[in-house]
């Protein structure tokens, strides 16, 4: 694990604005005027792209430049948390930490629920059988 992923800072979230009918993140004019006085001088995204940047500042690039909500969800670097906290806090209004928390617990769900039907396939299947003890100890979370 990178210490990017254990640095307790975190850039902030940039909230969406509709932008001619497209959600987009908030731009940042001067970052905006910045990338494009540095684009046509030769140094543009997929210069960008070819450094050794981290994905943490990428996705905070992506923001500030005023990339589509949408857009977003499409590139490599940016996470589901940061995607999905940014439309509830937009939906919401929630805080960051609050829609942060809200995105993990809508993870952690979907999670248990994959985990709650691959014990149920296996309990069918019987290939809980081949392990004594194994199927009558198991006892699945309860869903709320």
């Amino acid at each position: 694990m990178s210490s990017e992923n254990n640095d307790p800072i975190r850039h902030p979230i940039q909230p969406l604005v509709m932008v001619d009918g497209t959600l987009r993140y908030k731009r940042n004019k001067i970052v905006r005027a910045l990338l494009d006085y540095s684009s046509e001088r030769g140094f543009g995204m997929n210069e960008i792209a070819g450094r050794d940047f981290s994905n943490d500042d990428r996705v905070q690039l992506a923001q500030l430049i005023g990339y589509s909500h949408d857009g977003a969800g499409t590139l490599s670097y940016f996470p589901d948390e940061v995607w999905e906290a940014s439309k509830t806090m937009h939906e919401s209004g929630m805080s960051e930490d609050q829609a942060r928390l809200q995105s993990l617990r809508n993870a952690i769900n979907i999670l248990q629920a994959k985990a709650i039907e691959a014990v149920k396939v296996l309990t069918e299947d019987g290939a809980l059988e081949d392990m004594p003890g194994q199927r009558d100890s198991f006892q699945p979370p309860t869903t709320s």
